[in-house]
């Protein structure tokens, strides 16, 4: 039987005080900027399936917690009973494991999972008291302990673990503990444990017979005597590497290996492989490398995955019924969205909610035109370029705003729409967005004067001295040509802008909506 994540949840770890999702049984993409916590959801996954106490201490203990809590825990009592711990817990399906059943979890229900848990050592209690009784004391986080246990809490690690997953993480593809941890990984999902045994057995017998017949003469007459080590460390798993046509992975691109991984962890003849844990695959990967990547994934029938990315072609291949939405410590899955919103991006391109969801800041605008003219405003009113201060300039469709709003609502971008009246205030802006009119991170800006119906319109009317003496066009009604020819006519008055052949005075809403999205 598959097993397969129905949740995580996380409680002060790293940048999450309390976190959760929920995966789907397949697909899961999760999209987010830089920092969001992509990478953090995997490695919470990764450490609490591992099982090792060495994996999660040679990452520290005090880097596990969230920075956060801690500081609110010593700016506080400081009381034993209430210092932080934490906790990492993943909820799967049923898999007819008796000793992963049970309900120590916090959701206090009868469910299959396990947990890794970083809490105080109870032994060292009296110390803990003492270092929390002085002044500007530091948190004592050497006398902490992890523990892995199952909802049935019976204790697992590396060897008695039932879930088995692997976590190619791009970032450090090239290590050698990578590496190694990779190859003994695939090594241990083709094989059973009664032939790595058998390997075992023959791999110590060739070290023996090595050891007598070649280092026994070199080693006569001699005080000290070389041989191998007999520790685990220096075993059968540790020695192995895996080849590709003659040459090691270890030699190959970075991209290379990530494709190799991939097709590895997902062989059918992997039968081992549960959960397949992918961190930004486009990091080494060329356009049609990655296309085959994914090809072979979609082929795939029977590990859940859980991928990171920033790529549109990610994306759009796998779906966006499959996509979850992280930023500022918010997650939502597509598929939650208003059932017009999931029709409404199903039927366009990915690239621009993209651009939306990886942004610290949206401006969002209707037409070409003004697309062509924003930046320079916004670069004349805050004397910088708004990629510089995170802030994304995006144009779509005006029927499309509300969709987006509702990812901003749920996400906590902060968003600033900048649209057209269309010649009625009241009904196209104070109305149509009267939902969003008391949320924080919401902004919508419009003329409020209802003759500056469009953008070109109001544009002209607080500049006409201006534009009816430029260059614009040679036709005298250049504002009949400003709407005619609307992305001809931004493109024109840019140049000049650049060329320092005309001065315009930026609407009012334009730079409101500029100064908001700044504060």
């Amino acid at each position: 039987m598959n097993i397969i994540i129905k949740s995580l949840k996380l409680h002060n770890f790293k940048k999450f005080k309390d976190f959760e999702i929920k995966f789907n049984d397949k697909y899961n993409v999760i999209i987010g900027d830089n920092e969001s916590g992509k990478s953090t959801i995997l490695q919470a996954i990764d450490l609490c399936l591992s099982g090792s106490n060495y994996k999660t201490e040679s990452i520290g203990i005090s880097e596990l917690f969230n920075t956060e809590t801690i500081d609110s825990f010593l700016s506080g009592t400081k009381e034993y009973d209430k210092i932080p711990i934490v906790s990492i817990e993943i909820t799967t399906n049923d898999f007819g494991k008796y000793e992963y059943e049970g309900k120590k979890n916090s959701y206090n229900k009868n469910l299959y999972g396990v947990k890794m848990l970083v809490i105080p050592n109870d032994e060292y209690s009296e110390e803990i008291k003492e270092v929390l009784s002085k002044s500007g004391c530091h948190f004592p986080f050497e006398y902490f302990k992890i523990e892995f246990r199952t909802y049935a809490d019976n204790a697992f690690n590396t060897y008695n673990k039932k879930i088995k997953h692997y976590f190619i993480d791009n970032t450090t593809i090239n290590s050698e503990t990578s590496m190694k941890e990779f190859t003994s990984n695939m090594y241990k999902a083709a094989t059973d444990l009664r032939l790595r045994q058998k390997h075992l057995s023959e791999f110590r017998s060739i070290k023996q017979k090595f050891e007598n017949e070649v280092l026994g003469d070199f080693n006569q007459d001699k005080d000290y005597k070389f041989k191998f080590h007999k520790s685990q460390k220096f075993d059968l798993e540790n020695n192995l590497a895996i080849y590709d046509q003659g040459v090691s992975i270890w030699n190959k691109g970075k991209g290379k290996q990530t494709v190799i991984k991939t097709e590895l962890a997902i062989d059918k003849k992997s039968e081992n492989v549960d959960i397949l844990l992918l961190e930004e695959p486009e990091n080494h990967l060329s356009s049609n490398n990655m296309l085959k990547m994914i090809d072979n994934i979609l082929n795939s029938v029977d590990q859940q995955m859980i991928i990171t990315t920033h790529s549109n072609l990610i994306l759009t291949r796998l779906e966006l019924k499959n996509a979850y939405f992280i930023h500022t410590n918010n997650c939502i899955a597509f598929s939650s969205l208003d059932d017009e919103t999931v029709n409404f991006f199903n039927k366009q391109t990915n690239s621009n909610l993209l651009q939306f969801i990886l942004s610290n800041r949206a401006i969002l605008i209707e037409g070409a035109s003004e697309y062509i003219l924003i930046e320079t405003f916004y670069e004349k009113i805050t004397g910088k370029q708004s990629f510089s201060e995170g802030t994304s300039i995006i144009s779509i469709n005006g029927l499309s705003f509300l969709r987006y709003l509702e990812i901003a609502e749920k996400l906590g971008i902060k968003v600033a729409v900048i649209t057209d009246n269309d010649g009625n205030y009241a009904k196209n802006v104070q109305n149509k967005y009267s939902k969003y009119s008391l949320i924080n991170n919401i902004g919508v800006f419009s003329d409020i004067d209802n003759v500056n119906s469009t953008f070109e319109i109001g544009l002209y009317n607080n500049n006409k001295i201006a534009i009816d003496n430029s260059t614009l066009t040679t036709t005298k009604d250049k504002i009949s040509y400003m709407i005619n020819n609307k992305s001809e006519s931004a493109v024109r008055l840019l140049k000049m802008l650049e060329a320092k052949e005309i001065e315009l005075v930026i609407p009012s809403y334009i730079k409101d909506a500029i100064e908001w999205i700044k504060k």
